[in-house]
């Protein structure tokens, strides 16, 4: 296992912490990480991780590589995955992205499905609805 959770009362989530060391997104062992609403939401397997200050919750599900940091929220049903990136106080809800995007500065996404295997960087207030996207 590359993490446990601990229950917070404060607001009734649970709370990540890393029981191994996890480079790629610099991570330690002992470090504490973000909230979710229930255990499985972050996939044991990868480097997937969710920082401290990232929020996934509503039966959404982060794996593979993804981070989620930066005051950024996960909701909804939604899937993040390969290398994808969830930062700057994004919102991404009822979405599927995955491949090596990044959403960051404000950005919302909201029922749509993105993957691109070209780095693309969606920031800066970008507000994305019902798009389907696939760069293969």
């Amino acid at each position: 296992m590359k993490y446990d959770v601990i229950h917070n009362l404060n607001n009734n989530r649970f709370q990540l912490v890393a029981l191994r060391d996890n480079d790629t997104h610099g991570v330690k062992t002992g470090d504490k990480g973000g909230y979710v609403d229930s255990i499985g939401v972050l996939s044991q397997d990868g480097d997937c991780w969710i920082a401290e200050d990232g929020y996934v919750g509503e039966k959404s599900r982060v794996t593979d590589n993804a981070l989620v940091n930066g005051n950024a929220i996960v909701d909804s049903h939604s899937v993040i995955s390969g290398n994808v990136v969830i930062t700057d106080n994004a919102h991404i809800t009822q979405s599927e992205i995955s491949g090596n995007l990044t959403v960051s500065g404000n950005s919302f996404i909201d029922s749509s499905v993105m993957h691109s295997d070209e780095k693309i960087m969606l920031k800066n207030f970008t507000n994305i609805s019902d798009l389907d996207h696939n760069d293969d």
